[in-house]
């Protein structure tokens, strides 16, 4: 599969909030701005390609020779965790500045199933290191296209008359199903014709 297959597929056809219902719970989170949605975004489009980096090192040299592959949630989900908290101690010694605008979303971002999800996935599809982070990238940018998208909608769709019974999550629920219906027409088949 070529690295442009992998990125189509990641952002469209087999996207982590459409396809895996991986990282939506800040979708569907009243509170939350197109602001923050794009900051949180924007972090985990940088630290997924590091953690799935992370992980298939772990996995590919230490699990796989060892034949340990049935530990690899535990062992995956301790080096996510252990190399955000890594990432937010320094961080918060080396660039306080920085530190201060993306600590409350960095937290976020580490127990995000969306982040622990894209390096079980590609695991599970055996994709090689530069494939694993081209989709982790892809993932990302995806997982900002999808929320950007319905939060739009949905900022939309609030100043507009909605029945009672349908304000707030359930409107976002029917709106990402609505999206998840567009998206589906991206799948294996059509991105297969397109890049032959």
């Amino acid at each position: 599969m070529s690295t442009i297959a992998v990125v189509l597929t990641f952002v469209l056809a087999s996207n982590i909030v459409l396809d895996r219902f991986l990282g939506f719970c800040l979708i569907v989170d009243g509170e939350a701005s197109l602001g923050r949605i794009v900051r949180v975004g924007a972090i985990m489009t940088v630290l997924m390609p590091v953690t799935t980096a992370a992980t298939w090192l772990v996995g590919s040299l230490i699990l796989g020779p060892l034949g340990l592959w049935f530990l690899r949630t535990l062992v995956y989900v301790f080096t996510v965790y252990g190399l955000v908290s890594a990432i937010d101690h320094g961080l918060r010694v080396a660039l306080p500045s920085v530190y201060a605008v993306v600590s409350d979303d960095l937290m976020v971002v580490a127990v995000n199933s969306a982040v622990l999800g894209v390096s079980l996935i590609v695991a599970e599809v055996g994709l090689g290191f530069a494939h694993s982070i081209a989709a982790a990238v892809a993932a990302g940018v995806g997982f900002v296209l999808v929320a950007t998208i319905v939060a739009s909608i949905v900022a939309q769709i609030e100043s507009e008359w909605v029945p009672a019974r349908l304000r707030g999550k359930p409107i976002t629920f029917v709106t990402l199903g609505l999206v998840a219906l567009a998206f589906a027409a991206f799948d294996q088949g059509f991105l297969s014709n397109l890049l032959q």
